[in-house]
């Protein structure tokens, strides 16, 4: 149940509005568009790391009891959240735009 959570925070993450990126030249349709292209490049490089969380739990299965697995859970979903939103900033920024509000 936790892994769903942490997959969901991944997906509902990647929906901050384009608000958040600025770049003098683009239109909100480039903007967009790119936002876009730098979500499905996040999601690609997370959803491996995904499937590998999903392989390694289904593997463990439910024979034992651990207290601390669901922190385990939480943290490597946090890990993967952030490592989206890591892609997604330096994608962004690669294709020229900034955090609304930085000085360029």
């Amino acid at each position: 149940m936790n892994r769903m959570i942490a997959f969901a925070a991944v997906i509902l993450g990647g929906c901050a509005g384009a608000g958040q990126w600025a770049k003098p030249s683009a239109t909100e349709a480039e903007l967009r568009a790119d936002l876009t292209v730098c979500r499905d490049l996040a999601g690609e490089a997370t959803a491996r790391e995904q499937r590998i969380d999903f392989d390694i739990a289904a593997a463990r299965g439910n024979s034992r009891v651990d207290v601390a697995q669901p922190l385990r859970e939480d943290i490597r979903g946090y890990g993967t959240t952030r490592r989206y939103h890591d892609v997604v900033n330096r994608c962004m920024r690669a294709r020229g735009y900034r955090p609304a509000g930085e000085a360029s």
